[in-house]
């Protein structure tokens, strides 16, 4: 309810998850050298890879890095008061480790290559 969630101070916590994920976006991209597009509001987080023809294919192996790591991620981050600050720092750290993992196989092979599978499909092509 209402109440439930000002008593919890929901909100803050909210956005305190979201940025903090973001926070941790921007330093991977930058310190590992693989670039994205971040966008973000208060209670959410979305970013791309911006590398022309293989950001899909880094967007695959991303999700399928983060799986490998116990994390299904995506895309997309919506933090809800389930995030403590404990789990936003795990993710944050598997997250920092992939990007790592991503920018040595950028720079040796490349994503198609590295893909173990075909590539994620988007929009509404996997419906036709």
């Amino acid at each position: 309810t209402i109440e439930n969630l000002e008593k919890e101070d929901a909100w803050s916590t909210i956005s305190a998850a979201s940025r903090q994920v973001a926070n941790s976006f921007r330093m991977a991209s930058a310190h590992h050298g693989v670039p994205i597009a971040l966008q973000e509001t208060a209670a959410m987080v979305t970013f791309r890879f911006d590398l022309g023809p293989e950001s899909n294919a880094a967007r695959t192996l991303y999700t399928k890095l983060m799986l490998d790591k116990g994390f299904l991620a995506a895309s997309a981050f919506y933090a809800t008061t389930a995030h403590s600050p404990v789990d936003v720092e795990a993710f944050a750290d598997a997250m920092d480790d992939v990007f790592c993992q991503m920018s040595k196989i950028w720079k040796n092979e490349g994503f198609l290559q590295a893909l173990e599978t075909p590539e994620a499909q988007s929009g509404f092509q996997r419906l036709t």
